[in-house]
């Protein structure tokens, strides 16, 4: 398995203070702009590879924060949609998005991403707005470029009632920060 801050070296950041700092210790590296403004980014180069995307709609939320720690372990790369009022019973659904290299997990996607916890493998692409370069990607196979791209190359996207907000919780207090989340959205 590998994520982006893993293929990090080094970089250089100016700190709020002002002071640049070089950092080379590992463990800050999936922070990169939290610690001051990242100016110089060392990064490990790695050949071409082709990547299998698999893309699960409409899993229930209930489901998901129930096994959320095996759901974003269960592929190399994951990334998750969570709507909290939506789905059949109005108690939130979500669109996962599992990443493998191809030749690591070769065998055909099931039609939900774990047994038992739900959702449609989807292969039409997930509409983001009106526009035909908005779509991202569906269940398919590519090169490593053009599947880790949410969004095509060159792409406008929507602003208008769109708020992505990200928050770093460590991977076992997941279903908890699920579960205040909810608690909060209208």
């Amino acid at each position: 398995r590998a994520i982006l801050a893993e293929m990090v070296q080094s970089m250089t950041i100016v700190c709020g203070d002002g002071r640049v700092r070089e950092v080379t210790d590992e463990r800050l590296f999936v922070h990169f702009g939290m610690l001051g403004v990242v100016v110089r980014l060392k990064v490990r180069c790695v050949p071409f590879y082709r990547v299998r995307q698999r893309v699960y709609d409409d899993i229930p939320l209930p489901a998901f924060a129930a096994r959320a720690v095996e759901a974003v372990t269960s592929a190399a790369h994951t990334q998750f949609w969570v709507e909290f009022r939506t789905g059949p019973d109005g108690r939130g659904k979500v669109l996962a998005w599992l990443r493998d290299r191809c030749g690591a997990r070769d065998a055909a996607p099931g039609p939900e991403p774990l047994p038992g916890l739900g959702g449609v493998l989807r292969h039409e692409p997930v509409p983001i707005g009106e526009a035909p370069d908005w779509p991202v990607h569906a269940t398919q196979e590519g090169p490593w470029y053009d599947m880790l791209a949410f969004f095509r190359l060159g792409a406008t996207l929507p602003v208008n009632g769109l708020v992505q907000t990200e928050w770093f919780v460590l991977l076992d207090e997941l279903p908890a920060a699920l579960a205040a989340l909810a608690q909060v959205v209208e």
